[in-house]
């Protein structure tokens, strides 16, 4: 994933794409780069690694025009080579959002006489080899050729103007007192536009000074209506770990806040009626990273509470199947930011078959909010660095949202809803309580300095509960940690002396066969660092290390597990620096 940002207007154009560019660098980051039309091409700064350094590059830009393109990536291709973004020659300058499909293939037919090591220099040989002359049919053809419906914007040599064309992430187009701009997502726009369009899959735009024009997929010029920029406050900030872990029982009761009032819940603008809900044959999660998680764990609730057949994938598969929807499908995209581009790809797909598309996001300006039938949204601040939040905050709203689609289906009563609700209510409390100072904790890092190898497991929504806490051990601690299901874990050979779980098991329907698990992997030399709640605990007391916390329902039950094993990472992350200061210097 990449982000774009272009402006054209009537004031000096680096400033703005330096700004624009800040906002987006939780797409890429790792590259980025500015090309500003001048006189004579195209003036370009490119650095890797730390934007601060891109505003140093920037001074010797000599803008005598007042467009440019930015572009923050990922090193994608050839290692070094992508910090070539925006790609530009005498002719175009091109940035690219996405993965082009037949990038090998397209390359072989353009290696004389480019220089091909990064989409955007692919995309960059495609527009200057073609004999099309007029820019958006140059747009429209360029995209034809290419597999996996990349976005991109350009400029061309010969006039002042920024070209784009959306593909499968969206791109949205805004004006203002300033200018026109572009963006990957509308964020970047809220301080400096007056009202905004979304420029949908297929569709071309002519950014000039003073006005936008729009191309449909046959190149046929089409108006579109502009929105006015929401009264709405973007913050992004950065928290430190052990501050993010404390703030994990607040996102728990802001959730909560917002989706109950008066001992009801309150899905306000989710329509879904009685009718549609008893109408539906299945409903399909998809997600990435922590959101995939929270999607798995949600198929499980779901499964529970509304006996409607669920299923959970990874966007960046499922956009790939070929499996059935129709309109009897119910499609929910879970996405913290809203603008993971593969699970867009999903909901376009879903849309396209007919499907209902719902919405579970921290933000009603997204692009998956915007483009989804239905949207679920929970106010949140978006975090850079190590966040358990996004996962707590998607999971509990998955929870709440089961509790409501089940009792339109006739499954949840009455009295069920309300002790859930209470339990609810009082999660945040069960977080801030888990994660408290307590002497198993000691005894679970001394466990994990040992450990040769490290897996994380459980059996369904502790399975979904096990990944995140894998990738946060990933994250924080740089080890090696696979979150694998309890049944399959079972079977590996590499499970021996050496190998130390972390086992979740908060339910009480698979705690026996957990066991049974669990203790044929001890007799073969493996440690058990159990996650669970104290009911549970009291009966399988007999692992290396328990981390209990105190029982709410199942619905609930992992959380807290969780937030527990946010802090066992933690600390073990401070162990592993404390060991690096007292070990001794060579001489």
């Amino acid at each position: 994933m990449s982000g774009i940002f272009a402006y054209i207007g009537r004031e000096e154009p680096v400033g703005a794409l330096l700004k624009g560019l800040g906002a987006l660098q939780h797409r890429g980051g790792e590259v980025n780069g500015i090309t500003v039309k001048v006189k004579d091409g195209f003036s370009s700064a490119r650095t890797v690694g730390d934007m601060s350094r891109l505003g140093e590059e920037c001074g010797r830009i000599t803008a005598q025009g007042c467009c440019g393109i930015a572009e923050t990536s990922v090193q994608s291709r050839a290692v070094g080579a992508a910090s070539l973004v925006p790609a530009a020659n005498h002719l175009f300058a091109v940035a690219c959002d996405g993965s082009i499909h037949n990038y090998h293939s397209l390359k072989r037919w353009s290696r004389e006489p480019f220089a091909v090591n990064t989409d955007e220099d692919l995309l960059l040989a495609c527009l200057s080899i073609s004999s099309v002359k007029e820019c958006p049919q140059l747009a429209v053809k360029a995209a034809a050729a290419l597999s996996g419906a990349p976005g991109f914007a350009f400029m061309s040599a010969n006039e002042s103007a920024v070209y784009a064309h959306a593909g499968n992430s969206p791109l949205f187009v805004g004006t203002g007192e300033g200018g026109c701009y572009l963006s990957s997502e509308l964020a970047p726009l809220l301080a400096v536009c007056e009202k905004y369009t979304l420029l949908e899959k297929g569709e071309t735009v002519r950014l000039r000074t003073d006005r936008a024009l729009f191309y449909d997929a046959k190149c046929k010029k089409v108006k579109k209506s502009f929105s006015p920029i929401p009264d709405r406050v973007y913050f992004e900030n950065e928290y430190r770990p052990d501050e993010e872990l404390y703030a994990c029982s607040l996102a728990a009761r802001e959730v909560y806040t917002k989706f109950v009032r008066d001992a009801r819940l309150t899905f306000d603008g989710l329509k879904l009626s009685r009718r549609s809900v008893e109408k539906l044959s299945r409903i399909i999660l998809v997600g990435e990273g922590s959101s995939y998680a929270a999607a798995l764990y949600g198929r499980n609730l779901l499964d529970t509470v509304t006996d409607i057949p669920s299923f959970a994938f990874r966007s960046g598969e499922f956009m790939f199947a070929r499996g059935v929807m129709d309109d009897d499908t119910l499609l929910i995209a879970v996405s913290f930011r809203g603008e993971t581009g593969a699970t867009l790809a999903c909901v376009r797909r879903a849309k396209a078959a007919g499907a209902k598309t719902l919405a579970l996001t921290s933000s009603n300006i997204s692009s998956l909010s915007m483009m989804c039938d239905y949207a679920v949204t929970f106010e949140g601040d978006f975090v850079r660095g190590v966040a358990l939040r996004p996962f707590i905050s998607c999971t509990l709203t998955l929870a709440l949202l089961s509790l409501f689609i089940g009792g339109k289906n006739g499954v949840v009563t009455d009295l069920y809803l309300s002790v859930a609700l209470k339990m609810a209510e009082l999660l945040a409390g069960k977080i801030a309580s888990a994660i408290k100072d307590n002497t198993a904790f000691a005894g679970a890092v001394n466990i994990l300095k040992n450990a040769k190898n490290l897996y994380a497991c459980g059996i369904g929504a502790d399975y979904a509960a096990s990944i995140e806490a894998a990738d946060k051990m990933r994250t924080l601690c740089g080890i090696d940690c696979a979150a694998v299901p309890l049944t399959e874990l079972a079977q590996y050979p590499t499970v021996s002396e050496g190998t130390v779980i972390l086992a979740f098991v908060t339910g009480k329907t698979t705690a026996g066969a957990s066991e049974a698990f669990l203790s044929r992997m001890k007799t073969r030399g493996a440690r058990v660092i159990l996650f669970t709640t104290d009911s549970i605990g009291e009966e399988m007391n007999a692992f290396d290390a328990v981390l209990s916390v105190n029982d709410t329902m199942p619905l609930f039950d992992a959380l807290p597990c969780v937030a527990a094993s946010f802090r066992l990472s933690l600390l073990l992350a401070d162990a592993q620096q404390s060991d690096e200061k007292n070990e001794p210097v060579a001489s």
